[in-house]
C-alpha cells in the first residue's frame, strides 16, 4: 500500500516544537528515565546527529518530525572505558619500552675528507739498509697534503733515516703516482745484508691497530687504509660536536709494480700508503621521545575507530529496534496531542 501525501512541519517553530515533544514523549516512557549521567554523556558526546521520524497524522498526512540521536550510556561508557584502559596500557608499555631499550646503531658510508685526519706511528726496520752514495741517506718518510684543506693545514715534511716517526694520514687521491699521501722509501737495500737480517719491515700502528708490511728489492706495494667512525649524532664530523671516534682498518695491499732505481747488488722498494674514498659510519642514537608520542597517537586513533565502529554495531543490532519503535510510539502521541491543541499540520 502506497504512503498518505508526505508534508512537512510549516515552519521551523513547528518542527522545534515536534522535536522537544516527540523526545520529551520518548524520555517519558523509555525504560530507565534520563538521569544527571545520562544528560551529561548525551551533551559530551561526539556522536551528536539528528534522524528524521515520519508520523501519520489524525488526518491521515505524514508528518516528519526530526530528533537528537539519543546515547545509549551503557555502551557508550563501556567502549570508552575500554578505549582509555586499552591506551593507558599502550603508553606505559611504550614508555617503558623506550626507558630500557638500547639505542641503536646505524650503519652508512661518507666521503673520508668529512672526518679529522689520523696521527700514526711509522716504524721503520731495514738492517739491510744502507746509505745512499748520491741521496746519503737510507730511507727517508714522507707526506704531502698540499691543496687538500680538509687535512688541516698538514702540508708536506720528510723525516730522514728514523726509525720511529709520527706521521698524519689524511684522504689525499687515489693515484698512486701522486706523491700526496704517506710514502716510505727505501734507497739502497744491500742483497748481501738482506740475506742475513732478513727482509725490511715497515709497521703502522694507531691505538690498537698495527699492520706490518714486508718489501722486496725492486718492489712497490701500496697499503689501503680505512676509516671507521664512530659517533652518537647524526651529520657528526668532529669531536667538539659529539663524541666521535675515528679509527683505522687494513683494507687491501697490493703490489703496484717495480721500482726505477737500482743496480747489481742492491735495489730499492717503496710503500704507498692512502685512505680510502669512503669511511664506514657506524651512528648510535636513541630512538626519540617524539616517535613514541606519535605511535601513542597514532593507536588513539585506531583505538577511537575500532571501538566506534563496535559501539555502532550494538547499537545497530540490539538498541536501535527497541529505541526506534520508542521514538515512533513517543512521536505518534506527540502529534495527537498537537493536533488536539488546534497546531495546523
Amino acid at each position: 500500500a502506497s504512503l498518505p501525501n508526505r508534508s512537512r512541519l510549516p515552519s521551523l517553530r513547528h518542527r522545534r516544537v515536534f522535536a522537544s515533544m516527540a523526545e520529551v514523549a520518548l524520555s517519558s516512557k523509555a525504560p530507565g528515565a534520563p538521569s544527571r549521567v545520562h544528560e551529561l554523556v548525551r551533551r559530551k558526546t561526539p556522536w551528536k546527529e539528528s534522524e528524521e521520524i515520519e508520523v501519520a497524522g489524525p488526518s491521515g498526512e505524514v508528518v516528519l518530525c526530526q530528533r537528537p540521536v539519543a546515547v545509549h550510556v551503557p555502551s557508550h561508557g563501556c567502549c570508552v572505558a575500554l578505549y582509555v584502559l586499552s591506551l593507558a596500557s599502550f603508553a606505559v608499555h611504550s614508555l617503558l619500552t623506550w626507558a630500557t631499550e638500547k639505542p641503536a646503531t646505524t650503519f652508512s658510508t661518507e666521503p673520508s675528507s668529512q672526518f679529522p685526519p689520523v696521527l700514526v706511528n711509522v716504524a721503520v726496520d731495514c738492517q739491510a739498509c744502507t746509505t745512499h752514495a748520491n741521496k746519503q741517506r737510507k730511507w727517508v718518510v714522507t707526506y704531502g697534503y698540499q691543496g687538500f684543506a680538509h687535512c688541516a693545514g698538514a702540508g708536506d715534511g720528510a723525516m730522514t733515516d728514523v726509525m720511529n716517526q709520527s706521521v698524519v694520514m689524511c684522504r689525499a687521491t687515489d693515484d698512486i703516482s701522486d706523491a700526496s699521501g704517506v710514502r716510505v722509501r727505501l734507497d739502497n737495500i744491500s742483497e748481501g745484508l738482506r740475506a742475513i737480517s732478513g727482509r725490511p719491515m715497515v709497521n703502522i700502528s694507531v691505538g690498537e691497530f698495527a699492520v706490518t708490511t714486508p718489501l722486496e728489492s725492486w718492489h712497490e706495494k701500496t697499503l689501503l687504509l680505512g676509516i671507521v667512525a664512530r659517533r652518537d649524532a647524526e651529520e657528526c664530523t668532529t669531536p667538539s660536536d659529539c663524541n666521535l671516534d675515528v679509527e683505522l682498518y687494513l683494507a687491501s695491499m697490493q703490489y703496484d709494480g717495480h721500482v726505477t732505481w737500482g743496480g747489481d747488488g742492491w735495489g730499492g722498494a717503496q710503500l704507498n700508503i692512502r685512505v680510502l674514498r669512503f669511511a664506514q659510519v657506524y651512528t648510535t642514537l636513541r630512538r626519540p621521545l617524539l616517535d613514541v608520542l606519535a605511535g601513542i597517537g597514532g593507536a588513539s586513533a585506531m583505538l577511537m575507530g575500532v571501538f566506534g565502529a563496535f559501539r555502532k554495531v550494538i547499537e545497530v543490532l540490539m538498541v536501535f529496534p527497541r529505541d526506534m519503535r520508542a521514538v515512533h510510539d513517543a512521536a505518534a502521541h506527540t502529534v495527537k496531542q498537537v493536533a488536539e491543541q488546534g497546531v495546523p499540520l
